[in-house]
Formats: C-alpha cells, structure tokens, sequence
C-alpha cells in the first residue's frame, strides 16, 4: 500500500536530476535549432555560400571572393559583378 504523506527525500533528488537533464537536453536542443536556422537563414536569404559569375546582376549588398585568388569585391545592391580586379577569374562566392 502506497504512502500517503510528502515525498521522500530520494524522490525529490531524482525529481531534481530529472529536470536538469532535460533542461540542458532541452538548451542543447535549441542551440542546434538556432544554429540550424541562422544558417538557413544565411543561405536563402543573404545568399552567403552561393555561386556567382561575372556579368550577374547582385540582389543584396555584401562581400563576394573570388574562387581563384581570394580577392573580395564589395558591392552594392544592382550592380553588375565585374571579372576579378586580380586574377580576371569569373566566379564567386558571397561571403558576407
């Protein structure tokens, strides 16, 4: 027959393990699905890691390297990427 009184000291250390287990479960969780989502975030809508070639036409404003020498154009939004200023190579990747 079960007891009818408050709860033993064991069961409120397990109690407490309990809910700190899952509170860092629960964090770590969140972290990955932040992280998950600021880097969705990043490749959809900033377009970072996208490809790019000379003569496109750039959406956003930002950081774009070239493929070949590393050299990084800054450009504003709607206007045209030129060939590498260094290397006249003609594809890059938007850093930032």
């Amino acid at each position: 027959m079960p007891r009818a009184g408050p709860p033993t000291a064991g069961y409120i250390h397990v109690s407490r393990w309990k809910t700190v287990f899952w509170g860092v479960v629960g964090a770590a969780a969140a972290v990955v699905a932040g992280t998950f989502a600021r880097r969705k975030y990043e490749e959809t809508v900033l377009e970072i890691g996208h490809e790019f070639r000379t003569g496109e036409v750039v959406a956003r404003e930002g950081g774009y390297q070239c493929e070949q020498c590393g050299y990084v154009l800054s450009l504003a939004a709607g206007k045209r990427l030129p060939p590498c200023p260094k290397c006249a190579h003609s594809r890059f990747l938007k850093i930032s």
